[in-house]
C-alpha cells in the first residue's frame, strides 16, 4: 500500500527527505513551486476545496497543467454533487489523451462504480469524510464497493481519499490512500501511538488511551508527550510522519501475507 501525505504544502523543509510520497491540491495557486521536491505526486483536482470556498475549478487549466507538467498520477475533476458531470469530465480528459484516477462518492448510485470498473484501471472512493462518527455507515459503503469490485475486476488498484483507519486499512485491500494526520499534532495537539490511532494530549483525547492504557499510565505518557514536544510543531510532525511511514510499511506487509501484491 501507498501512504500519500496530503496537505504537503505545509511539510516542513527538514521532513522532505523523510516524505516519498505527497497529495497535492491544483486549488493550491503555488503547487508548481512543489512539484520538484518530490518523485511520487498524486495531484488532487481541489473540487472539494474549491467547492467549499465557493469558487471553481477551471477545467481547461488543470488539463493544461496535467499535460506541461507531465503528472503521472492525477484525480479526475468532480462536480461536487453531480456523479454525471464528474463522469462526463472524465470522458472530456480521457478524450484529451489523459488518463485521470476517477472518483466514486458515498451517495453516488452504484452505476457510476460499475462504469469507472468498465473503463479504468485506477479508481478513488471519497466523500467519506461526513460519514467519520458513523462507523457503521462508512462499513457499508466500502463493504458496497468493495463486494463489487472483487466480482468485476480483481486487478484495480483502488486509492481511498481521506482514508488512513486502521480499521479499515486492514479490512479492505487498497492500492493507495491518503492522510493529514500526520500533521494533526501541530493543529490539535494529537499524536499517533503505537496501535495508530490518535492520541489527544488535551484532557478531550483522553478516553480512548485511558481505555488502552488505564488511567494512571495514560496520564503519565500524555504528561511526558507534553514536555516531550510542548510549543514545537516541527517536533509534532516529525513524530506522527514517521508513525504513518510505519503504518504504510504495517499495513503492505499483512496484505502481502494475505497474497495482495501490487506491481508497480
Amino acid at each position: 500500500m501507498k501512504l500519500y501525505f496530503a496537505g504537503a504544502e505545509s511539510i516542513h523543509p527538514n521532513h522532505y527527505g523523510l516524505v516519498k510520497r505527497v497529495l497535492l491540491s491544483f486549488a493550491n495557486k503555488k503547487i508548481g513551486k512543489y512539484l520538484p521536491i518530490w518523485d511520487d505526486i498524486f495531484i488532487d483536482s481541489g473540487a472539494f476545496t474549491a467547492f467549499t470556498t465557493g469558487k471553481k475549478i477551471n477545467h481547461k487549466e488543470y488539463i493544461r497543467f496535467i499535460k506541461e507538467n507531465n503528472i503521472k498520477k492525477y484525480a479526475s475533476l468532480d462536480v461536487i454533487g453531480n456523479a454525471e458531470g464528474s463522469k462526463k469530465n472524465y470522458l472530456k480528459e480521457i478524450k484529451e489523451g489523459l488518463n485521470p484516477i476517477p472518483a466514486f462518492h458515498y451517495g453516488e448510485k452504484i452505476d457510476y462504480l460499475k462504469f469507472y470498473l468498465d473503463n479504468a484501471s485506477y479508481i478513488a472512493l471519497g466523500g467519506v469524510a461526513q460519514l467519520a462518527r458513523n462507523r457503521s455507515k462508512l462499513f457499508r459503503f466500502f463493504d458496497k464497493c468493495y463486494s463489487l469490485i472483487s466480482k468485476h475486476q480483481t486487478n484495480v488498484k483502488i486509492h481511498g481519499f481521506a482514508v488512513n483507519s486502521i480499521d479499515l486499512l486492514k479490512r479492505y485491500p487498497f492500492y493507495s490512500v491518503d492522510a493529514t494526520t500526520w500533521k494533526n499534532g501541530s493543529k490539535f495537539r494529537s499524536l499517533i501511538n503505537n496501535n495508530y490511532r490518535q492520541i489527544g494530549l488535551g484532557r478531550a483525547g483522553m478516553g480512548d488511551y485511558q481505555r488502552e492504557k488505564g488511567r494512571a499510565e495514560a496520564k503519565k505518557d500524555i504528561r511526558i508527550f507534553n514536555v516531550m514536544y510542548a510549543d514545537n510543531n516541527e517536533k509534532f510532525d516529525h513524530y506522527n510522519i514517521n508513525k504513518l511511514l510505519k503504518l504504510e510499511k504495517y499495513i503492505t506487509d499483512l496484505w502481502t501475507k494475505r497474497g495482495v501484491i501490487w506491481n508497480e
